[in-house]
Formats: structure tokens, sequence, C-alpha cells
């Protein structure tokens, strides 16, 4: 899966790009306990290194906007969102994203967002 992971890196990203993405990334066990606004650095720092155009920049702020909107609607109101509410907030991310963002980087974003693939555990 790591070669596979590094393949796709490597067809998307320059040497330039992998060098800072190498620096943002720590190892997996460290990435599990790193604190959210380090997270959000590196994907921020990641995504800026693709030279997006003003526009797709803002069609990003916003996806970001309105998906941490949802769940922060559900967190101010003391609700847990049942499993299939988070999943359709997830697909609904996921799907302004890949309207964003070209399969390759959705694959690298893939690979940065677990949030992406797993529903909290609150919500299972």
């Amino acid at each position: 899966m790591r070669d596979a992971r590094r393949e796709r890196l490597h067809s998307v990203l320059s040497g330039e790009q992998l060098r800072v993405l190498a620096l943002l990334t720590p190892p997996h066990s460290e990435r599990q306990e790193r604190p959210v606004r380090e997270h959000q650095a590196t994907l921020e720092a990641l995504v800026d290194s693709w030279r997006l155009d003003d526009a797709q920049r803002a069609d990003f702020r916003d996806a970001r906007a309105a998906f941490r909107d949802t769940l922060r609607q559900w967190r101010d109101n003391a609700g847990k969102p049942d499993r299939d509410a988070w999943l359709t907030a997830r697909e609904d991310y996921r799907q302004s994203l890949e309207e964003i963002f070209t399969p390759a980087q959705m694959a690298v974003l893939d690979d940065m967002l677990p949030a992406l693939h797993k529903a909290p555990r609150h919500a299972m």
C-alpha cells in the first residue's frame, strides 16, 4: 500500500512538492497524535503547492467552511449525528472537492484526510 501511495504522490507532485510534503508529514504513529491545527497547516501547504487559481481556492475554502459548519451545528446542538447523517455529510464534502481537484489530486487528499474514509466513533 505504501508503494502504491508513493507512486500516486510521485505522479502528481513535483520534486519540490514531495520534499515539502516529507517535511510536513510525520510518520504514521505521530500523525495520529498530531494536533488538528498542525494537520490543517499540512493540508493547506499541500493545496498551496498545487498553485490553484483564485476561483479554485475560493471553492475549496467554501467547501471546507460548509463541512465545518455542518459539524459545528451538530456540536452546538449537543447532538451527535447518526452514521447515515455523517456519511451523507462526508460524501457531500467529498463530491464538492471532486469538482475542484483533479482525480490525481483527490487521490493525494484521500491519503491525507482519514476523516473522509470513516465515520467518527460516536457516529457509529
